[in-house]
């Protein structure tokens, strides 16, 4: 028997996990032809200009400067602070964070165990995980096929068998009452049902909108990088600053 402290996160991240797993883990159906010949078609240049966005993993500022922000987005600078976080190990540059944030008038309502809890926003433009993230699901794909099989929205078919192996596990362990799995689940439904990633056409050699988090995530040959538009308004407005934010790196990269 698995033992562990009853927890209502401890089951929803469990059951989350799960939808994660099975969407990453399955064959992206969501592949267009069209996506499917682009594999074939990533030249040299690409994988030169993902080295040359990989060289910049320890200098995100320069990669996206303050000046390339402000052709696209009326930044003021006098209230905007400017956030470098940087991973203390080496091996794990490519998580770094760089932002320019400044206060916003949004909130966020969250939910814990019943308590609900509202906590202020910041507008946030920026990138990070330069170089690489979690795409890369199999070594026997390319990179185009690892990025669509990763971003994308897992089926409703893979959500219920995801749901039936994380309820099986929760089943088992010691201290769970049917009223902490149920709530779990209902939580875990909810978030998978939302629309997770949003495709994008026209900047690099593929990328995706996350759409809770306000990013896009852009493939350059092997590499990634995620460009910050989090600042409010329309979500069409967020993706063309992002787009025109990543061009920006692309032409640094030429």
């Amino acid at each position: 028997m698995i033992k562990h402290k009853p927890s209502y996160c401890i089951y929803a991240l469990l059951i989350i996990a799960g939808i994660f797993i099975s969407a990453c883990g399955q064959k992206s159906e969501s592949i267009s032809a069209s996506a499917g010949d682009a594999k074939l078609k990533l030249s040299s240049a690409s994988f030169s200009s993902g080295d040359c966005i990989q060289s910049y993993q320890s200098k995100y500022d320069e990669l996206l400067t303050l000046e390339d922000i402000q052709k696209h987005y009326t930044l003021d600078i006098a209230i905007a602070e400017k956030k470098y976080r940087k991973s203390p190990n080496e091996k794990y540059r490519n998580h770094d964070a760089y932002t320019y944030a400044w206060a916003s008038d949004r909130t966020v309502t969250i939910d814990f165990n019943g308590n609900k809890m509202t906590a202020p926003v910041e507008n946030q433009i920026g990138l990070q995980w330069v170089g690489d993230d979690l795409y890369r699901m199999s070594k026997d794909k390319s990179p185009l096929e690892n990025f669509h099989g990763f971003y994308r929205n897992a089926s409703q078919e893979e959500i219920d068998k995801a749901m039936a192996v994380a309820n099986a596990q929760v089943k088992k362990m010691e201290g769970v009452t049917e009223e902490q799995a149920n709530a779990a689940t209902d939580v875990a439904k909810g978030i998978s049902a939302k629309t997770r990633f949003k495709p994008v056409e026209g900047i690099g050699d593929a990328a995706s909108w996350v759409v809770q988090d306000n990013y896009l995530v852009v493939l350059a040959g092997n590499v990634t990088f995620q460009v910050i538009a989090d600042i409010g308004g329309e979500e069409a407005d967020r993706i063309d600053l992002a787009k025109k934010l990543a061009a920006e790196v692309l032409t640094r990269c030429k």
